[in-house]
């Protein structure tokens, strides 16, 4: 009987410490580098530079037919309305598609939403007030999922 409470105690205290889970946000500094160190090149002509409404920070990251869009918004509220947005265009089109598969995600400041549907793979991932954006051709995925895993996305 004791081993059992011990066990459920010790559950519990991972539970607890798992809610304050909390991700570090990436800065459009460590983005461009870590997409560069990739092959990717960097285009900045969406970016606000930080005089938008919602988006402080945009860069587009391209290679290869892949686009990886990065996004810094003005508050951790507009990221999750632009995630939130997001995810529920692409859960519309999961009725009305071919899919392959769907997975969501969330801890803390974080969320992480994939999708492949008619020979489309789609990614969408928000630590705090960032977010990254990629829609492709599925059979790009299994090249780009880890590279945004790797950068802790």
């Amino acid at each position: 009987m004791k081993k059992c409470v011990l066990i459920v105690v010790a559950l519990f205290t991972l539970l607890l410490a798992g809610c304050e889970f909390d991700k570090p946000e990436m800065t459009t500094e460590q983005f461009q580098a870590a997409m560069e160190a990739e092959g990717f090149t960097i285009d900045k002509s969406k970016d606000m530079d930080g005089k938008g409404k919602s988006v402080k920070r945009y860069l587009v990251a391209e290679k290869d037919g892949v686009t990886v869009n990065f996004l810094i918004y003005t508050s951790v509220e507009r990221a999750i309305q632009a995630y939130t947005g997001m995810e529920k265009e692409y859960e519309s089109r999961k009725a009305a598609s071919n899919l392959t598969s769907s997975s969501k995600f969330g801890m803390g400041n974080y969320n992480k939403f994939t999708l492949r549907y008619n020979d489309r793979y789609v990614l969408i991932t928000r630590i705090g007030s960032t977010m990254i954006f990629v829609g492709t051709q599925a059979d790009r995925r299994e090249w780009i999922a880890p590279l945004i895993e790797k950068m802790g996305y």
